[in-house]
Formats: C-alpha cells, structure tokens, sequence
C-alpha cells in the first residue's frame, strides 16, 4: 500500500529492510500528530504491499519516494533482526512442523547458504528478500 500524507501530498511505497518502520512511523506521526504504536500494530495499520499501478495513480500529483538500501545489508538486516533479534522463525509453521532439515535457530553461514529454501518455507523471510522492485516498481 502507498502510504500518504494527504496534508503534505507525500506519497511513500514501503520496501521491507529499508528503513520502513522508521519512515512508517514519521509518517504516521505527520497524519495522526503524536503517540507511536508498537511495531505490530504498526504494520497492520500501514501494511508493506507489492507494487500495483493503480495504486500510484492515485498519488500521481504527490511527492513520492521510496527508500533504497544496499541488497547485502539489506540481507544481513534479514538475519539479524528477524532471525536472531525478533526469532521468527521459532514460529514459522513449516518449520516447526515439517522435517525439512533447516534450523529455526540458523548460524548466518547456514542461514544464508539455505536463503532460498528459507524464503520458500518461512513467509517471513520471503516477504522481506523480494527484491526491491517488487514493492517499488520497476521504474523509479
């Protein structure tokens, strides 16, 4: 989802590692004027979504941008914050219930050498390893 600010006409597509909470959470302050809801609510409220035309035709009179970050750090945010800081995996429901041989409490060798099968198994990790594009569109 596009998330704007009317008063200001800033339109912001969201990329999953690329500072989205902390530009969700300035936006929000701009729209609402104060208090901050947890990350959780966060994200439901302002919900990270891949790209679709019509939803920038919208904002077509708006500012809008998006936040660019670099792939491998991005990556490396993957693994720290929702690997080992936020332990999601821990409740990934085709890992904790099939025998598919990847660790819910992977080191980063294993975690990266089984990115792919980790982004295919756990939902988590494929919603923020899509590449870029796939939330900013293809042309910038």
């Amino acid at each position: 989802m596009v998330v704007a600010v009317k008063k200001y006409q800033i339109a912001y597509m969201a990329t999953p590692k690329a500072a989205c909470s902390s530009v969700k959470i300035a936006l929000l302050q701009l729209m609402q004027g104060g208090g901050v809801p947890d990350l959780q609510d966060l994200h439901q409220m302002l919900p990270t979504m891949r790209f679709r035309q019509h939803r920038f035709r919208l904002y077509r009179d708006y500012w809008w941008f998006c936040v660019v970050r670099d792939p491998i750090r991005r990556l490396m945010s993957v693994y720290t914050d929702i690997v080992v800081g936020r332990k999601l995996l821990l409740t990934s429901p085709n890992l904790t219930t099939k025998d598919l041989g990847l660790a819910v409490s992977p080191d980063p060798d294993a975690f990266f050498q089984e990115l792919g099968r980790y982004a295919r198994h756990a939902s988590v990790i494929k919603h923020h390893c899509l590449p870029a594009h796939v939330f900013t569109g293809p042309d910038l």
